[in-house]
């Protein structure tokens, strides 16, 4: 049987690093700054991108919420001078548990690597470099929000690691964390395996009836090894 994985597709943010504390942070202080009453918890139960964004369609959901007309421009500009603030503050960033030791063994495959985000290139680098990824053109292809035309969950961001990888869409395997980034990798017409940062029995299940392969619960499950080595 002709193995149909030849390359590996990362989602960034709440995959590989865990930063959307300071996402969901910065988006709720620009809206209370802007004056709309939302909370974290009233976020994740009603508003759809607020798990895996993007910032602009997370802006969107925020402004159809206010009783006075507020601007998806100035929530943006909010989140983002918030979210850089907390950045410059945060010294505790880190991979998630067992990324390090997967992606090593990951490059063992011999199989090209990616990493699609629909972050702007600049944070990506930003995050990257404060957990010491070195992002090499012979390690990795990075895909970021300034390459693409429609973020997730359009498919424009896993079509394109593929096009980088240099193989099919259909024979990438891309890890991804929310239900708007498997939407994407779906649509594009690859496998996902989800690693969420959100571990809720609610969620999970949502991630399967969506669609992931698999849902693993860190980097160093022994059954996500398992996996990959059916599939490649």
């Amino acid at each position: 049987m002709e193995k149909l994985i030849r390359g590996f597709a990362f989602d960034l943010e709440g995959t590989i690093i865990d930063i959307e504390r300071l996402h969901h942070l910065s988006h709720i202080r620009a809206a209370r700054a802007l004056g709309i009453d939302i909370d974290i918890r009233k976020a994740k139960r009603n508003l759809f991108h607020f798990i895996g964004g993007p910032d602009e369609a997370v802006a969107e959901e925020m402004a159809a919420l206010s009783t006075k007309k507020v601007s998806v421009e100035d929530l943006l500009m909010l989140k983002n001078k918030f979210l850089l603030k907390s950045l410059g503050k945060e010294n505790t960033l880190f991979c998630r548990k067992g990324f390090g030791k997967f992606i090593e063994w990951a490059k063992g495959k011999k199989v090209p690597l990616a990493i699609g985000t629909v972050t702007s290139h600049l944070l990506a680098i930003i995050l990257l470099e404060k957990v010491g990824i070195l992002i090499r053109p012979e390690d990795f292809a990075l895909v970021t929000k300034e390459d693409v035309k429609k973020p997730k969950p359009f498919p424009d961001v896993y079509q394109e690691t593929a096009r980088r990888m240099k193989i099919l869409a259909q024979n990438q395997l891309v890890f991804e964390d929310s239900i708007v980034g498997l939407q994407a990798a779906l649509r594009a017409g690859s496998q996902v395996i989800t690693i969420p940062t959100m571990k809720t029995e609610d969620f999970i299940c949502k991630l399967k009836a969506s669609g992931a392969r698999a849902v693993f619960q860190t980097w160093d499950d022994p059954g996500l090894y398992e996996l990959i080595d059916q599939l490649i």
